[in-house]
């Protein structure tokens, strides 16, 4: 066993205490059964992000920035 001395916010202080006073045991067994609790909850694999296409019928050379914004405006049906 390892003697420190730790700060708690409120929020997690109360949930020690609520442990405690439920359980019957000291804070710190309630401090530590918490933490172990965290220590074990599984975190869900990340979702891979999958960029989604659509074919918009033009087709468009991103090396001349002018001709796409052009285009773009053309599809808004704003003219220059």
């Amino acid at each position: 066993m390892m003697r420190t001395t730790i700060n708690l916010e409120a929020d997690t202080f109360a949930a020690a205490e609520s442990l405690r006073r439920e359980t019957g045991v000291g804070i710190s067994e309630a401090v530590n059964r918490l933490i172990r609790q965290g220590m074990t909850v599984k975190t869900q694999t990340p979702l891979k992000f999958v960029q989604r296409t659509a074919n918009l019928g033009i087709r468009v050379n991103i090396d001349n920035t002018a001709e796409i914004v052009e285009l773009l405006d053309e599809a808004d049906g704003r003219e220059q």
